[in-house]
């Protein structure tokens, strides 16, 4: 069954819960956004920029509209305190350059974290219907 290798292909390392990945978003938001604004800047004052960035990031968040990183970013984290892990990572899979690189360790967890949610549901299922069919004594 499918479901017992998608867990099995996360046994090892394990995937880390959903109250986790949404701890380490908050980290990981500012780091993205800090990756964006050095891609649309470069020289000394790019580089003062991000050393005060890394002390403090002021961004915004909610429901911001728009496609910029920082839109993104901020409708992803509404989506990870609602628990919606996939909604989360389909905002942020469209990111590219230094903020796709930043977010790409938190995707990948999280899409670890679908999977193995995916494949417990389908072996639930799998039991439950299993268990419909069985007499009970």
């Amino acid at each position: 069954m499918a479901a017992f290798t998608e867990i099995e292909n996360h046994a090892r390392r394990g995937v880390p819960t959903v109250a986790v990945l949404a701890a380490q978003f908050d980290e990981r938001a500012g780091a993205v956004v800090r990756a964006a604004s050095r891609d649309e800047q470069s020289g000394w004052v790019s580089q003062t920029l991000d050393r005060v960035s890394s002390v403090v990031t002021v961004r915004r968040v909610g429901d911001v509209a728009g496609s910029s990183v920082e839109a993104r970013v901020a409708r992803a984290e509404l989506r990870v305190s609602a628990g919606d892990l996939a909604a989360a990572v389909d905002e942020l899979g469209e990111l590219e350059g230094g903020a796709g690189e930043a977010a790409g360790p938190w995707i990948s967890a999280a899409r670890a974290r679908l999977s193995v949610d995916r494949a417990t549901r389908l072996l639930y299922q799998a039991a439950a219907t299993l268990l419909a069919g069985v007499p009970s004594e």
